[in-house]
């Protein structure tokens, strides 16, 4: 019976030890998750103005900023209290909007008032996405 209770107390320690590293491992793991996140959110807040002012083809920056919104979308689902990629975030939509979408529709022929109405609707919405 001393035997048993012996087994019984090292299994119990083993599970123990077992369970709280692995608590530290997901624990370290989340953390070191975050910090990557915002490494690279910090990189590309810092470096992204450069490279879409100064880029001397505003069609591919046009195309592109969609799939950059997208990205800061989910940089900023991995780390919601990240102010920097939020008013990052927030200043790419709001650019994007104005000048890709809001002012394609301002200078639209009368003839395409339906179009130019959907237009003002989805640069209302993209306004609205980056002030929140």
């Amino acid at each position: 019976m001393f035997i048993n209770n012996m087994f019984k107390g090292d299994f119990m320690k083993s599970r123990l030890i077992i369970t709280s590293s692995l608590l530290i491992v997901m624990t370290l793991s989340c953390s070191v998750n975050k910090m990557a996140v915002r490494m690279l959110s910090s990189s590309l807040s810092e470096g992204s103005q450069n490279v879409f002012t100064s880029d001397n083809d505003p069609e591919l920056v046009g195309e592109s900023l969609p799939f950059v919104l997208k990205m800061y979308e989910i940089l900023i689902d991995a780390d919601p209290e990240n102010e920097e990629m939020l008013s990052t975030a927030g200043q790419g939509f709001i650019t994007y909007a104005n000048i890709y979408v809001h002012m394609p529709a301002d200078m639209m022929e009368y003839s395409e008032w339906k179009k130019q109405s959907e237009m003002y609707k989805r640069a209302k919405k993209l306004y609205m996405r980056g002030s929140n």
